[in-house]
C-alpha cells in the first residue's frame, strides 16, 4: 500500500468575498475581481490558506505625442510620454473618467502637462 497525500483544495473567490462579507470589509460588491487590499487582507489572516491571484493589473498604457508648445514667443515642438490617467489628470473635468482619448486631448494634456 502507497501512502497518498493529499494536497488542500484551492481557495474560491466566493470563500474570500465570505470571509470580507463576514468581517465587513467588502462593502457592496459582490462580484467581479477581488480588489489586492481585500486579498492581502484575506491571506494575512489566514496564512495556511492563501488565495492565489491568476490576474495581474496591466500597467498604464502611455503614448508617445508631439504637440508644438509656444515658449519664449517662439513655436517649438514637444514630445512626450502620457499616459491616459496622467492626461485625465491633466484635462481635468473636461474629459469623462473612462474610454480612449483622442488624438486632439491627448496633445491638450501634453500642452498643459509641459507648460
Amino acid at each position: 500500500m502507497s501512502k497518498k497525500s493529499t494536497a488542500p483544495a484551492p481557495v474560491t473567490p466566493a470563500e474570500v468575498r465570505a470571509w470580507l462579507i463576514a468581517k465587513g470589509l467588502n462593502g457592496e460588491r459582490s462580484r467581479g475581481r477581488l480588489g489586492s487590499e481585500n486579498v492581502a487582507a484575506y491571506n494575512a489572516a489566514n496564512p495556511k490558506r492563501k488565495f492565489k491571484v491568476t490576474y495581474s493589473v496591466k500597467p498604464a498604457e502611455t503614448f508617445k505625442v508631439t504637440t508644438v508648445v509656444e515658449r519664449n514667443g517662439r513655436k517649438v515642438p514637444v514630445t512626450r510620454k502620457v499616459s491616459y490617467p496622467q492626461a485625465r489628470a491633466a484635462l481635468g473635468d473636461t474629459v469623462g473618467k473612462r474610454g480612449r482619448l483622442s488624438p486632439e486631448n491627448l496633445k491638450r494634456a501634453v500642452a498643459i502637462l509641459s507648460a
